[in-house]
């Protein structure tokens, strides 16, 4: 499938609760219903990481690490990469539950 530009696709449920929750804003999709990098990025900065750290990370799978781990305060279980860099709602909810488990820094 070609991929589509300047087209915005809307955002999934636990994004909108990640964003609500953190205080960032919320983010829309690429076709298919696919999590963006810049939306874990934005993530990475709520939970504190500098901006160069984030854009050192080579692959969203790598962004995607730097969350799981900052929210959750555990090593990322491997099974929650999928292939082609696909954000699962599983993923999500992993950060979400971390989130509300630790608290979100105050910090902003």
């Amino acid at each position: 499938m070609a991929r589509t530009y300047g087209v915005e696709f809307p955002g999934r449920s636990l994004m909108d609760e990640l964003s609500d929750l953190l205080g960032i804003e919320r983010f829309t999709t690429a076709r298919g219903a696919t999590v963006r990098r810049d939306f874990l990025e934005a993530i990475a900065v709520r939970l504190g990481h500098e901006p160069g750290l984030i854009e050192s990370l080579r692959t969203k799978d790598d962004v995607l690490a730097l969350v799981v781990q900052t929210s959750t305060r555990e090593p990322m279980d491997p099974e929650l990469f999928s292939p082609g860099e696909t954000v699962t709602d599983h993923a999500l909810a992993v950060i979400l539950q971390g989130l509300r488990r630790h608290g979100v820094p105050n910090s902003q």
